[in-house]
């Protein structure tokens, strides 16, 4: 919405020589001649453009009537819509309303996201296997076909610490590559190295093997198997 044009009357002012003439009959006549034009911007300026420019009416305040230049990722062209639209989008943060994609890494402090708010999957590793060790055995895993690398995690009986694991690529068939793999792992309490060979018998299918520790007959920390792949 644009100020209301100042227009004169007559519409030429001092060049219209009927209402204005050339040699005035008398010095009050000019002096008049010259208020007339002044009375007319005084009127125009005190009681239209001020009044336009305080007015705090909806939809015919000063602010819906002054132009603005774009703003990016701003709607508007008059300061008022874009004032509203910028609170719209306060309110949309507020409510948690933003739209997908426009939160950014540069908005995000240095140590803001903390490993206790990652879900597991957050790092692109997707758990595909869990269970318990016995001496030797296999377990069923979900097909592996379009992931890239598989982790074989060891843990304790508690399943609370990592005692090793072991990063294999995979083929586009799904199958590791080497098929068997040596994961070493360590005693958190007695320093001791142990191991697990896991061999990936099909596509769904890893079977392991004895650790030297329970070759042996001796006690092994290595109780638990995890499986990642991204």
């Amino acid at each position: 919405m644009a100020f209301t044009r100042m227009a004169f009357s007559p519409e030429d002012g001092l060049n219209n020589k009927e209402a204005y003439p050339t040699t005035p009959d008398s010095e009050e006549e000019a002096r008049a001649q010259v208020q007339s034009v002044s009375d007319q911007l005084k009127a125009y300026l005190n009681g239209t453009l001020i009044a336009e420019l305080e007015s705090a009416e909806a939809g015919q305040s000063g602010a819906d009537r002054i132009g603005s230049a774009a703003i990016a990722y701003v709607a508007g062209d008059t300061v008022r819509a874009q004032i509203a639209d910028i609170k719209r989008q306060i309110d949309d943060v507020s409510a948690g309303t933003l739209p997908d994609g426009t939160i950014t890494a540069n908005k995000l402090a240095d140590g803001a996201v903390t490993k206790g708010k990652l879900h597991q999957n957050a790092l692109c590793w997707t758990l595909v296997y869990e269970g318990a060790l016995g001496v030797s055995g296999g377990f069923a895993i979900t097909p592996l076909t379009g992931s890239a690398e598989i982790m074989i995690q060891l843990r304790d009986e508690s399943a609370s610490a990592v005692t090793g694991f072991a990063v294999l690529p995979l083929g586009n068939d799904g199958m590791m590559m080497p098929p068997a793999a040596r994961v070493i792992g360590c005693d958190p309490n007695t320093g001791n190295m142990d191991y697990r060979v896991f061999t990936m018998v099909s596509g769904t299918m890893m079977a392991y093997g004895m650790s030297r520790a329970e070759s042996t007959g001796g006690v092994t920390n290595l109780k638990r198997a995890y499986l990642f792949v991204r």
